[in-house]
């Protein structure tokens, strides 16, 4: 997607403080920005998607190997003319995981984990990233909202549940 109109025109920022009219989700990665999300985003000891690279080999690139994927990813998120992704790039490979315990030979004691390329998560992690950004500088988001948003947790909601139902229970609020 190019722009965000399309959520203009379903009005979801009906209750947003200030919308950016810069906000994108497309456009060029600049080199720093690419670098980052190569530092920060991309965990080491996971398993290779089906292409076989794993993170530790892009984040020992050099510059210029860097670059290409760059490169490659501008083209992807670039406007107007930007090019799809190909099967092959979002293909992902299917793998169980044993869930722990004594058994391992029901279907309950596994669980399937799709293992994407790691050139295809950095793309869709910079989409997030400028999502995210969107999304809360637009205060789409209800202040209460936490889980999923940076920079908070479920905890807090749940510890102001807990004051509160003490409080209701000790005025004799709720039995």
């Amino acid at each position: 997607m190019a722009s965000i109109d399309f959520m203009k025109s379903k009005r979801v920022f009906t209750k947003a403080n200030k919308i950016d009219p810069k906000a994108r989700l497309r456009g060029p990665v600049t080199e720093n920005e690419f670098q980052k999300f190569v530092d920060n985003y991309l965990k080491n000891n996971k398993a290779p998607g089906p292409d076989g690279v794993t993170n530790e080999c892009v984040k020992t690139m050099s510059k210029g190997e860097l670059d290409i994927l760059r490169t490659w990813a501008n083209e992807i998120l670039a406007h107007g003319k930007a090019r799809l992704m190909t099967v092959e790039e979002m293909n992902g490979k299917i793998s169980l995981l044993h869930k722990g315990g004594d058994s391992d030979d029901r279907p309950r004691d596994w669980r399937p984990v799709v293992l994407l390329n790691c050139t295809n998560q950095l793309v869709m992690h910079i989409l997030n990233a400028r999502l995210r950004e969107i999304v809360e500088r637009a205060g789409i988001l209800e202040p209460g909202q936490a889980g999923g948003r940076q920079g908070r947790s479920t905890d807090i909601n749940l510890a102001k549940l807990e004051w509160v139902t003490r409080e209701a229970l000790s005025q004799g609020k709720i039995v």
